[in-house]
């Protein structure tokens, strides 16, 4: 969800505010291996489906929000792979 990175990205600023360069640098690559795991999802989908495209493959993809019965989808992962899956071809 959305509140994982904001948090991240808001205490990022604060080290920076505050001159913590080791707790800048450590938030800073926790929210980069954040963001990769998202590429990597898309290349877990692409083996499942066979290999080397999407094209013509049919993909569902859940978790849209962090939580049941929350329709907060800000900054969604799931959604965000969803995206890589549609614009490489496959039908999601």
């Amino acid at each position: 969800g959305g509140c994982l990175p904001k948090d991240i990205r808001a205490f990022m600023a604060r080290a920076g505010e505050l001159g913590a360069d080791q707790a800048l640098t450590f938030l800073r690559e926790v929210d980069s291996i954040n963001m990769r795991r998202r590429g990597h999802m898309v290349e877990l989908a692409r083996e499942a489906v066979g290999g080397d495209s999407f094209l013509g493959k049919r993909v569902g993809v859940l978790g849209a929000a962090f939580k049941p019965d929350s329709d907060d989808v800000r900054d969604s992962p799931a959604l965000n792979v969803a995206g890589q899956i549609h614009l490489q071809g496959g039908q999601v």
